[in-house]
Order: structure tokens, then sequence, then C-alpha cells
């Protein structure tokens, strides 16, 4: 993640977890199906941290904050030569995976706006599905260079616009008021990930 896919090699890893190459292919039969499962565990890991963090939340707007803080952080880890070197040279499993997680966050997103609606957080005339898609649609597009090139835009700032834009279209004033208070938070945790 930190340094790209193409410029490990099967000998970089097996020195850095201390073990010969013979070792890790007893594992895997190849470099290829070593990134499919990297990429897989941290798929799972992304999504169960993503559930864990709603079931700590105090409210929709709140699980909406900290989940996007989560995403800023992690989206700080991962070097833009990695997200290249998954577009260009492993094409479909970055297809496949990007697909699977958009449903995930897409079925995310719709029990979050089923609860602010419930709790008076998020309008009652906002339709869950629709919202939902036009999210994970628009969260495709923040992430493809051709819209928002890597030199020019920090993913993590694509993100913070995005919830904004989000939320702003969604809640309650009654949830403004809310919003108003965790997206401090959220510049707070922002500036923290860029100074550190």
């Amino acid at each position: 993640m930190r340094y790209g896919i193409r410029s490990v090699t099967m000998s970089d890893i097996a020195t850095e977890l201390g073990v010969s190459k013979k070792t890790i292919y007893q594992e895997v039969e190849s470099k290829n199906e070593l990134v499919e499962k990297v990429m897989e565990f941290d798929m799972k890991e992304e999504q169960e941290a993503m559930i864990e963090i709603g079931q700590q939340c105090l409210d929709a707007i709140d699980q909406m904050v900290q989940t996007t803080i989560y995403l800023m952080k992690k989206m700080r880890r991962i070097s833009p030569v990695t997200h290249y070197d998954l577009h260009k040279y492993y094409g479909p499993l970055w297809k496949e995976i990007e697909g699977r997680q958009m449903n995930f966050i897409y079925e995310f997103l719709k029990k979050n706006i089923e609860w602010g609606k419930k709790t008076g957080m998020y309008r009652e005339n906002v339709d869950a599905e629709i919202i939902s898609r036009f999210f994970v649609h628009k969260a495709s597009v923040a992430v493809n260079e051709v819209y928002f090139p890597l030199d020019q835009y920090q993913r993590d700032q694509l993100l913070m616009q995005l919830i904004s834009y989000h939320l702003n279209g969604i809640t309650t004033p009654k949830g403004v008021d809310k919003w108003r208070k965790y997206k401090e938070t959220l510049h707070i945790e922002h500036k923290k990930e860029i100074e550190s």
C-alpha cells in the first residue's frame, strides 16, 4: 500500500516477513494471487471497521463523520502509485473489488439514511435508495483520475467535500445543527492527519 505493487518484489516481501520466497509460494502460486488476497483482506477489513464504527455512533450524522475520519486516515496510508498499479496492471481485479465495495457502501448508506430519517436528522422526503445510488456514483467519480488527477487533488479532501455535499443536501434543521458541531471534529481530524 505504501510503495505500489509493481515496485515490491516477492523477494522484498520474503525479506520483510523473514521467510524464504519458497515459503510464500507454498501459500500463493503467484504475485497476482497474493495481490488478490491482499485486496480481498483489505476490503473485508474496511467493511468490518465501518460496521463497528456504525455500532458505536450516537446518530446517523455521527456515523457519517466517524466513517469519513476512518476513510481519510486509510487514504493517507495508501500511495497513489498503488492505485495506479491496480488500475493499470490489475484492471479486472480492481473493477471486481471496487464493484463489491460500492455495493457495500450503497447498503451502508441506505441504512444510514433510514436511521437519520427515523431520528429526524434527515428529511422525510429523501429517497434512501436513490440518494445512496447517487452517492456511490459520485464517490466513484471522486476516485477517477480523469476527473480528479492525483497530482492536483488529495483523496481525503475530495471525500471531505463529498460528505459535506451529501449531508448538506439531506439534513433537517435539527440535522444541520448536529452536522455543524460534528463538522468541526471532522476538520480537526483532517488537520491532524495532514500534519502527522
